[in-house]
């Protein structure tokens, strides 16, 4: 974290300076600490203000508060900044969240949307069986296709009728 302290028409003392660094450095807990600070003390008639310009993390926040005392103008503008980084940070949280709802819901409709499409389902049997035992099965049951786990390669094949007994062999 980048911090600078300023002061329009009020020279900095030691005191005042390292009590706004104090200060500001509670803002650190709700960033990860990639953002400059900028601290403007200023005299005016009506009392003295701070300002406080916060920039990094994708976000630019201001603060300003003007009391009688510079120390407690310190602290108000800094309450107000902290309040300020709260709600930034539960917005970013929001959208994270609301982005991987949609991305979720998305992933279920498509999902619906295939198991739509499937009008059968069958599974294999789990275990290995030659070809010639793939061609008796399949002349036995009718069945326009037969996948089975071919023996000799241990690999998902499919066997299906091409007509006059002769058979097409696809294997994985």
């Amino acid at each position: 974290m980048q911090l600078t302290v300023t002061g329009r028409h009020i020279e900095i003392t030691e005191a005042i300076r390292t009590y706004a660094e104090k200060k500001v450095e509670k803002l650190r807990k709700y960033s990860d600490g990639l953002f400059d600070v900028h601290v403007i003390m200023e005299v005016e008639k009506k009392g003295q203000s701070v300002e406080i310009t916060l920039n990094g993390a994708g976000c630019s926040l201001n603060s300003k508060e003007t009391t009688a005392d510079m120390y407690e103008s310190i602290d108000k503008s800094v309450d107000k900044m902290e309040s300020q980084l709260k709600k930034h940070r539960e917005k970013i949280k929001a959208r994270k969240t609301t982005a991987c709802m949609i991305e979720e819901i998305e992933e279920i409709e498509i999902i619906e949307e295939l198991e739509e499409k499937i009008i059968s389902r069958r599974k294999i049997d789990g275990k290995p069986i030659s070809i010639e035992e793939a061609i008796i099965n399949l002349e036995t049951t009718k069945a326009a296709f037969c996948a089975f786990i071919n023996q000799e390669t241990s690999r998902v094949s499919v066997l299906y009728g091409c007509g006059n007994g002769r058979f097409k062999l696809l294997e994985s």
